[in-house]
């Protein structure tokens, strides 16, 4: 599960913890369904669990899969709807509101979430970057 969270022009990416598979890298927010758990649900509580965030998710925008099939994700848009966003060291090195500019010229951004960028700015589900914009820090 993939929560695609934007402000004006800006999406909001995290840093993966060291320590985490793919630690390092760079990609939209969200994680694992849980035994019981529906997509809405799974959502909530990652963002909860990550970055102290109070999310209403608000329609599924696209899917992928690996090509072994071993991960499968769906993209989801939500709002925030409370909390402060506050990264939890465990999962999270940093939290950054980018412009989709930004996004592409960081390094080690994870690739499924540039091609799901690629999808987003085609389906125009994102604000277009802004000449000159530059990422903000929120943590």
């Amino acid at each position: 599960m993939v929560a695609v969270l934007t402000r004006a022009d800006r999406i909001l990416m995290i840093q993966r913890a060291d320590h985490l598979v793919a630690g390092g890298a760079w990609c939209f927010p969200g994680g694992a369904i849980e035994p019981g758990e529906t997509p809405p649900q799974a959502l909530k509580r990652e963002l909860r669990e990550e970055l102290s965030l109070t999310i209403q998710p608000l329609n599924h925008v696209w899917r992928w899969r690996s090509a072994d099939g071993a991960l499968d994700l769906e993209w989801w848009m939500a709002d925030i709807v409370g909390g402060r966003l506050t990264p939890n060291p465990q999962e999270v090195q940093r939290a950054e509101w980018m412009t989709i500019q930004a996004i592409r010229a960081t390094p080690n951004v994870l690739p499924n979430n540039l091609e799901f960028l690629d999808f987003a700015v085609r389906a125009d589900l994102l604000a277009p970057a802004s000449p000159g914009d530059q990422a903000t820090s929120e943590t």
